[in-house]
Order: C-alpha cells, then structure tokens, then sequence
C-alpha cells in the first residue's frame, strides 16, 4: 500500500471521529421530533393537574416513559447511523491493507467471512452468551494442520426491570481471537494451549 492511501485513510479517520459530536446533537434531535410531542403531552397533563395537587401516577408515568423513549431512540439512532458512516471506511481499511498484508504471510483471507455461533458454543470455552458476534476470517494449512481464525465478541443480557422492555444492556466478557484446528489424531480428553507467556 501506498503512502498516499495510508495518508488518505487516517483523513478519513480523523473526519468519522470529528464527526461523532455533531451525530450525537443530531440523533437527539431526531428523537425529539418523533417522540417530543408525547413529552409534551405528558408535561401538559402534569401541570393541567398541578393547581389541583394531584398529579396521578399515571401522568407520571406518561412522563417517565416519555423520557425513556426518547433517551433509547437516541441511542439506537446513533448507533445506527454511525455504524453506516464506518462500515466504508472499515471495508476501504480492510481491502486496502490488511487483506494484502495477511496474504503476504502466507494465509487466507475473507472480508466478512465468519464462524458459525454452533462452532463456538460447541467448544464449550465459555459458559453460555447471549449475543454473538464475529468478523474476518483467516485460513491456512501449515504442516498439513488446517486452522481457521476470526475475531469474535461474547456479550451477557444484563437488563433489569422495565427500562429493559425498551432497551437491552449487554456486558461484552470476551472479544478476541478464536482459533479452530483440524489435528490429525484422536483426542479423548480436554486439551489446553497456551502461548510462551502463560507456561
């Protein structure tokens, strides 16, 4: 790779993390204009009810659930939308410079090309996810052993109570490589491997 698409690529870069605020301003924006008049509502029911000192659970309620709403229509709209606006520089990053480096090593490479959920499930490493997520694959045969990798991420539904009716809360407890190998014997046990560095 160049040093003209090195230089062109960090632009980008710098550009998707200068732009986050303004996406952040904007994603509040567009939650109000859907969900801003039932706040209304629910702020005009209160203070129609305040003079008379009785505010009622359910105008409370209305506003609570008014608020929520708009906070998780945030968050999802930005998420959204950011994602998009990486997705072409993550895949200009990917076919630009790391395929090419990768190959250079003499592995295999696909662009979005994952592992199957069963496959990590079935190793039986982690106990139990709820949220599964994989990206790029890498493949080879060395010695006559076929191996495979791919970056993974595990996440935990941690949500409690109603906020988790409009929004679920993931607690991410691995993100990392995961290895498969093909070895040319029968193993009847578990078996372990570590790098150098843990021995």
């Amino acid at each position: 790779m160049d040093i003209k698409t090195v230089i062109d690529l960090e632009k980008q870069r710098k550009r998707l993390k200068k732009s986050r605020k303004l996406w952040k301003i904007l994603s509040y924006l567009v939650a109000f204009v859907v969900f801003g008049p039932m706040l209304a509502l629910a702020l005009i029911i209160i203070f129609l009810d305040f003079p008379k000192l009785d505010l009622g659970i359910e105008s409370l309620f209305f506003l609570v659930m008014s608020i929520l709403v708009i906070i998780g229509t945030r968050d999802e709209f930005y998420e959204w939308i950011f994602e998009r606006k990486t997705e072409q520089f993550l895949m200009r990053y990917k076919e630009l410079y790391l395929k090419p480096y990768i190959e250079s090593l003499g592995f295999s490479y696909k662009m979005g090309a994952l592992f199957q959920e069963k496959e990590v499930r079935q190793s039986e490493i982690f106990d139990g996810f709820d949220r599964f997520r994989a990206d790029d694959l890498v493949y080879a045969n060395v010695d006559g052993v076929d191996f495979m990798f791919c970056d993974i991420r595990l996440e935990k539904d941690v949500s409690r109570g109603i906020s988790s009716f409009f929004k679920k809360r993931y607690f991410k407890f691995f993100e990392g490589p995961f290895f498969v190998a093909n070895f040319n014997k029968k193993i009847c046990s578990d078996v372990f491997v570590f790098s150098d560095a843990a021995a």
